[in-house]
């Protein structure tokens, strides 16, 4: 019979277990001792550091987490900065209680209120006249009817003479009325439509 070598060994012991620089005849209790007291600590250090790594892995996501929110933040305000000052340097827009013409080579549009509802265009033509030349000059009516509503629309090709018109014949009596007269604005011209 051949002998197995493996099988003469007998019980694999817990020699394999034993640090390399502890001798391998250990046979006392107080060795043994020892011996556990030293894995033992091993065994609390390396339970440690997965705990303090895992503590600082943590704590670096969050840090990450906070500083692209202060990031995205101050990329929010400075954008906001930017879109407040373009807006107010930027060209504005006329306002409701600007002139809607007069821009240099546009003719001037003049608003005629309270004119007699028996004033037709041609007189109120040659009333501008005076002042200078006129483009156009008509009397708004009803569609219906076509009667006057009582004010109308002068179109001047010079802001000078507009202006002297304006100042002329503003509350000036013409065929029993005084006259409102000023530069029209976007919200009193009639649509064309």
């Amino acid at each position: 019979m051949e002998s197995n070598p493996e099988q003469n060994q007998g019980p694999v012991t817990a020699d394999l277990a034993q640090p390399a620089s502890m001798p391998e005849e250990i046979s006392t209790g107080e060795e043994m001792t020892m011996q556990n007291a030293v894995t033992q600590e091993e065994t609390q250090a390396i339970a440690v550091e997965p705990s303090s790594k895992t503590q600082s892995e943590n704590t670096e996501p969050l840090n990450y987490t906070i500083l692209s929110a202060f990031i995205i933040l101050a990329v929010i305000v400075v954008a906001f900065i930017i879109y407040m000052i373009t807006k107010r340097s930027g060209k504005k827009q006329p306002s409701k209680n600007q002139p809607a013409s007069g821009k240099k080579g546009e003719p001037v549009e003049i608003y005629v209120g309270n004119l007699s509802y028996d004033m037709k265009d041609e007189q109120l033509r040659k009333e501008f006249e005076r002042y200078g030349i006129v483009k156009s000059a008509r009397i708004i009516t009803q569609r219906s009817s076509r009667k006057s509503k009582g004010y109308g629309f002068v179109e001047m090709p010079h802001r000078k003479e507009a202006q002297c018109a304006i100042q002329a014949l503003n509350n000036k009596e013409i065929m029993g009325r005084k006259l409102h007269v000023n530069e029209a604005r976007a919200n009193t011209r009639p649509s064309d439509k």
